[in-house]
């Protein structure tokens, strides 16, 4: 089991360097960098080439944690890049609001975790998505007394850090994807019913008669109709006719 990283805001940096170096190494690529509903333009990113990902890690792009994107296309093929996944742990300790966070073992060693709250901007796309498709290992982590589900990614110190992001960024990949396709379906079910319960053309039928009871010189005795007044309106309707 892991343990949410505790601490001030020195103790996450330090963390969040010793992660920074572990993937420094590859060809570093300036390009734009594009996430939901704006872009970082002349960002350089790091292409680790072996497996296939792209890193971005910038220490203090957002108020309150640290900004670490990945994806899968390569950058030197593209003027514009699209974010896969981040993992974002945040500025000090740990912090659920955000996907990503430190985490030590037993051993004493820091883990970089990500508790499933992928975004994007396709509807549907969120924690509750993720953990419905996701077909990794999830690890217990201790969280402020209580025990969270986390994807474990593995020590940050760790020269199999790239190749466990990149297949986790493959992962969401296809979970993005099936999100969007369920959406798709659903979308098609609900047109489908509302064709089927749009009404048909028709035709509506109105027929009026009203009839004036003169006094009659002789009334009968017993007769229901009252002198002088008219008999009630009648109403023939014929609604949905199909033609």
């Amino acid at each position: 089991m892991l343990t949410a990283l505790e601490g001030d805001a020195h103790a996450a940096r330090m963390e969040f360097d010793v992660l920074d170096h572990a993937l420094s190494e590859g060809t570093k690529v300036t390009t734009k960098v594009g996430y939901k509903g704006a872009s970082r333009p002349s960002s350089e990113v790091v292409w680790h080439a072996k497996v296939g990902m792209w890193s971005l890690l910038v220490p203090d792009y957002t108020k309150n944690r640290f900004w670490c994107c990945f994806g899968i296309e390569d950058p030197r093929d593209k003027t514009d890049l699209n974010i896969t996944v981040e993992i974002n742990p945040a500025h000090e300790g740990t912090n659920f609001r955000v996907a990503g966070a430190f985490a030590n073992d037993a051993r004493g060693d820091t883990h970089l975790c990500h508790n499933g709250g992928i975004g994007g901007s396709k509807p549907g796309v969120g924690k509750t998505a993720f953990f419905r498709h996701y077909l990794g290992d999830l690890t217990p982590m201790m969280y402020q007394g209580r025990t969270e589900q986390v994807v474990d990614l593995g020590p940050t110190v760790s020269r199999d850090l790239p190749r466990r992001i990149a297949r986790f960024a493959r992962e969401v990949a296809r979970i993005k994807k099936a999100i969007e396709k369920e959406g798709e379906e659903a979308s098609n079910v609900v047109h489908s019913q509302s064709e089927r319960r749009r009404p048909t053309n028709g035709v509506v039928l109105l027929i009026e008669t009203q009839a004036t009871i003169s006094r009659p010189n002789s009334p009968a005795r017993g007769d229901p109709i009252r002198y002088g007044e008219s008999s009630n309106q009648v109403r023939i309707m014929v609604s949905s006719l199909t033609l």
